[in-house]
């Protein structure tokens, strides 16, 4: 199975980065013995449009077309509402 983490924006060096790093080596020496390929990290460049609701469609557009070959999708946004990780499957 690959995974894929897109993102709208650049993460630029620093602690995140340092993590995110740190993850996506472990995962690919873990993962390995678990059937994952490699965490692939695509990163688009923020949405340049003049309102808020066309930034956030054209950023949508460049993150399903980046995940366009996955078969699961799963959506993170900071500010989105906190879901139980049971609630989905009870």
């Amino acid at each position: 199975m690959k995974l894929v983490i897109a993102a709208v924006g650049r993460l630029k060096d620093g602690p995140e980065r340092e993590l995110l790093d740190r993850y996506v080596k472990r995962l690919g020496q873990t993962g390995r013995g678990l059937g994952l390929a490699p965490v692939d990290v695509l990163e688009t460049p923020e949405g340049r449009a003049e309102t808020a609701a066309l930034r956030q469609a054209d950023e949508a557009a460049r993150l399903l077309k980046l995940s366009a070959s996955c078969e699961v999708i799963v959506a993170l946004d900071e500010a989105g509402r906190a879901m139980a990780s049971h609630s989905r499957y009870t």
